[in-house]
């Protein structure tokens, strides 16, 4: 157990936030919330803070939180055995729940949905990094690893014909990705977090 006894803590977990979808769309909202209520208030804007967020978290999720955050702060990564300690600790609710663990087939429309307000937390906040370009680029989102295509060289072949980019995101910086899909028209690829970039 870590003592931040003389540091406030602001709670930053969440189910699936080593997951860029969830990270993006569920905690950077609240994230958002908290940096303008501490910039704002003369009490707060002067104290010291550590964000609690998981460990192992994909180096872009650690680029939006230096966007987003403007007051001091240090990162504190924490596993599922440890706990912290905190004399003071900022948690913010969450603006929705995806009910992804149920015992039967979910109800996509009544079990899963994006609370819109959070989605415009994210986007006003990050709109001046978009490109000013006008979108015509052609996408191809690549995927190693889980959910291949079975028929993905007969799909490429297509693609190729069409003058596809094939973009493997993981490898480019946060802001090279909201510059990539600000200037796309067309985005393809099997489903993953990687989609969350066309918001």
């Amino acid at each position: 157990m870590q003592n931040l006894d003389n540091i406030i803590g602001i709670h930053l977990l969440n189910e699936h936030s080593k997951n860029y979808y969830h990270w993006l769309y569920e905690v950077i909202p609240k994230l958002i919330l908290i940096n303008n209520y501490i910039i704002n208030d003369e009490y707060y804007k002067n104290q010291r803070y550590v964000l609690i967020v998981d460990e192992n978290l994909f180096k872009q999720m650690f680029e939006i939180i230096n966007l987003i955050v403007k007051f001091e702060y240090q990162i504190n990564e924490i596993d599922d055995l440890n706990g912290i300690h905190c004399k003071q600790l900022i948690y913010c609710t969450d603006f929705w729940i995806s009910q992804d663990n149920t015992r039967f087939k979910p109800n996509v429309v009544e079990e899963f949905f994006v609370d819109k307000y959070a989605v415009q937390l994210v986007l006003n906040s990050l709109k001046q990094y978009k490109s000013s370009i006008v979108p015509s680029r052609r996408i191809y989102l690549q995927r190693k690893g889980a959910r291949q295509l079975i028929n993905q060289k007969e799909i490429e072949t297509v693609l190729k014909n069409f003058e596809f980019e094939f973009v493997n995101v993981s490898s480019l910086s946060f802001l090279e990705q909201i510059k990539l899909f600000s200037e796309a028209s067309t985005v393809v690829g099997a489903s993953g977090a990687a989609f969350s970039n066309i918001v």
